[in-house]
């Protein structure tokens, strides 16, 4: 299994990363009627991003890197959301779980999640990617802090 890298503070970049590579990596297709799906009932419209499928896909790799083997119920709660009902109040709604099975297949296909007991997990390979993208994002990082801080330093100095 991969050592576990600290992920937090990236999420963003990491997940936008992670989806640049998925979809240039061709092994993951996304569905010819992919463009019609509603995110859920708590949304209004269709994504706007076109692509939104590959994100989708990114940042359930993510959480399985995170918490290990999730099963369709645990992933229907995390991707749910406050539903508005006009002038009644709010509610938490859970997310059909036709759009997950449909992006679970797809990363099944492309042979980066697994089932086990328990729900499903990332494949060896899958978790070695997004070690080494994390390790980029994290270099990058470092990069960008060292040069703000010899910036820093460089203004104190002037003064």
């Amino acid at each position: 299994m991969a050592r576990y890298l600290h992920i937090n503070r990236f999420e963003y970049d990491f997940i936008v990363l992670l989806t640049i590579n998925l979809k240039k990596s061709k092994k993951l297709k996304m569905p010819a009627d992919a463009i019609l799906f509603k995110a859920g009932k708590c949304k209004k419209l269709i994504p706007i991003n076109a692509d939104w499928f590959y994100l989708r896909c990114a940042s359930i790799l993510r959480r399985m890197y995170k918490r290990g083997p999730i099963g369709i119920g645990k992933l229907r709660e995390m991707y749910g959301g406050r539903r508005r009902r006009a002038f009644r109040p709010r509610y938490y709604s859970i997310v059909a779980d036709g759009l997950l099975i449909i992006v679970l297949k797809a990363l099944s296909q492309a042979k980066m999640i697994k089932f086990v007991p328990g729900g499903r997990t990332l494949t060896y390979r899958a978790q070695r990617k997004i070690y080494r993208l994390a390790q980029i994002i994290a270099h990058v990082d470092r990069e960008i802090l060292a040069i703000k801080q010899k910036q820093l330093l460089a203004q104190q100095r002037n003064m």
